[in-house]
């Protein structure tokens, strides 16, 4: 994560370098421009690791990873967020795409305590860890910028205006992947609370205030 927050003021206006007396200076001077800048990588995806059997636990039996085989679906780089996606667990343990339209490789996972292998040798963990790291969301962007323009009156009397423009470049930031790729989940791979963001759309907001 970097994160870079910052005010300048013009030199210029009363008492600096520049249009210190005279109308430029009231015209001039005064003004400061602000932001906090935010840029950080995407949260890692977390798995949902309860399988598909009962009993249905908080995490205990974990689904499995197989070696070898791709985490991420050969079209994933033309995923839509927007469709419907998800996995079809069989009596055995394996996972199958329910459609065209995936994100994960469905055959990248396996079920240790699907019925089938229960009823042979009971309950097993998995080898699935609970967070992956190298499956993340996009990376997180913001910029939120204020300009501020303060004019003195006389004394201590100013008028300051205010410009707040929070999400300046209105970005569009969701939420972490997820992570269930259990049969009845039809959003496996996609942004969580989809279509919803985790950042407010840009809002420009206006302040004049009198300061004495």
């Amino acid at each position: 994560m970097f994160v870079l927050s910052y005010l300048y003021e013009l030199p210029a206006g009363p008492g600096k370098k520049h249009f210190s007396h005279g109308v430029a200076s009231k015209v001039v001077g005064g003004w400061e421009v602000g932001a906090v800048q935010r840029y950080q990588s995407g949260s890692p995806t977390v798995l949902n690791t309860y399988g598909n059997s009962a009993p249905y636990t908080d995490g205990a039996f974990r689904f499995s990873l197989l070696p070898g085989v791709p985490l991420l679906a050969a079209n994933h780089s033309s995923f839509n967020p927007a469709l419907l996606t998800g996995c079809n667990e069989d009596a055995n343990g394996n996972f199958t795409p329910q459609g065209t339209n995936n994100y994960f490789n469905c055959a990248a996972f396996f079920d240790p305590n699907s019925s089938a292998l229960i009823a042979q040798r009971g309950y097993v963990y998995g080898n699935a860890p609970l967070i992956l790291g190298n499956v993340r969301s996009q990376h997180y962007l913001s910029e939120d910028f204020s300009i501020i323009k303060r004019t003195t009156l006389f004394e201590n009397h100013a008028l300051i205006f205010k410009v707040d423009i929070p999400n300046a470049f209105n970005r569009h930031i969701f939420g972490s992947l997820n992570g269930a790729p259990n049969s009845w989940n039809t959003s496996f791979g996609q942004p969580n609370h989809f279509p919803n963001t985790i950042n407010a759309v840009r809002q420009i907001q206006l302040t004049l205030r009198y300061q004495f």
